[in-house]
């Protein structure tokens, strides 16, 4: 987790999965959306389903209860990046002579 002051100073946008498509079955339907059991990010990296994400008074998101790799996705979903590697990156081997 991190400051609540930070987070309230940074856009909404950095805490945003970009270009998230679905993976996996679907859980449940949340906002008249369905929810996908994972999501793969524009960079290929996979996101699991962790809840709701949780939100101020205000109706704004409340960003410092987020964790550690812990992302939003509309409208309203919290992700959290996988900790195995994934994508193009986790296929390079580099290999010593």
């Amino acid at each position: 987790m991190f400051p609540a002051r930070v987070a309230r100073r940074q856009p909404i946008e950095y805490f945003m999965l970009l270009e998230p498509r679905a993976d996996g079955p679907v859980l449940g339907i949340y906002a008249g959306r369905p929810i996908p059991a994972g999501v793969i990010d524009a960079d290929g990296r996979h996101y699991r389903y962790v809840g709701a994400a949780p939100r101020l008074r205000s109706g704004a998101y409340d960003l410092a209860a987020l964790g550690v790799d812990e992302w939003l996705v509309e409208p309203g979903l919290v992700y959290r990046g996988d900790r195995e590697p994934s994508g193009w990156l986790s296929r390079l081997h580099w290999r010593r002579s």
